[in-house]
């Protein structure tokens, strides 16, 4: 009877060991799939003018790497008929890279340069903006999209960061930038007559970032 009262002991210490192994697995299985979809969540909005994403534009974005040095951007641009044939939308796919952060206190800081570049769609008839460069052109006119443009800019930003932890407003920044487009250096090699002013862009935004 005691040994079969021993084994019968192990055998309910094996068994809690390993429901508390399988608990303690499923927690961390659950947390991880917490943390992953968290990382689905936008951590700030943002909201700029100009800068060949319309007239102004609105969208949401992702801060990421060791020390939030890089951005990627989602944003939705109207340009409104009077700056063309008609009115138009604009979506952006945009990445952001700020190599500094230089905190003059605990609740202000700079970043004295952000680059990147960004991929623009714009909608609209195919007559006026096309994917794929029409028949009439007989393949030999135009070489490019005119419904997608590359662009790539600098740029300066200053952060106020809030210092209560556990509020939704995380931080606000103002920032600027100088944009071009790809299409304006090919237009640089035929036409000699044409400006740097003619090919830098100047925009500028607000960010709020989210807090979590």
């Amino acid at each position: 009877m005691l040994r079969g009262g021993l084994l019968g002991l192990l055998l309910l210490v094996g068994l809690q060991a390993e429901a508390q192994t399988k608990s303690r697995w499923q927690q961390q299985r659950l947390h991880a799939e917490r943390e992953g979809w968290s990382r689905v969540i936008p951590t700030h909005v943002k909201v700029q003018y100009a800068g060949g994403m319309g007239l102004a534009s609105v969208g949401v974005g992702w801060d990421y790497g060791r020390y939030n040095q890089l951005e990627t951007d989602l944003q939705v641009g109207y340009l409104p008929r009077r700056y063309s044939d008609r009115n138009h939308a604009v979506f952006t796919l945009k990445q952001n890279w700020m190599p500094w952060n230089v905190r003059f206190v605990d609740w202000l800081g700079v970043e004295p340069l952000s680059c990147g570049v960004y991929l623009t769609a714009i909608t609209g008839p195919r007559a006026v903006y096309w994917r794929s460069e029409p028949s009439k052109y007989g393949g030999a006119y135009y070489k490019f999209l005119t419904r997608f443009r590359t662009y790539f800019y600098v740029g300066q930003r200053a952060t106020w960061y809030n210092r209560r932890l556990d509020s939704m407003l995380r931080s606000v920044s103002l920032y600027y930038e100088l944009s071009t487009k790809e299409l304006d250096w090919v237009a640089k090699f035929g036409n000699h007559d044409l400006l740097l002013t003619d090919m830098v862009y100047f925009s500028f935004g607000l960010k709020i970032g989210l807090g979590k």
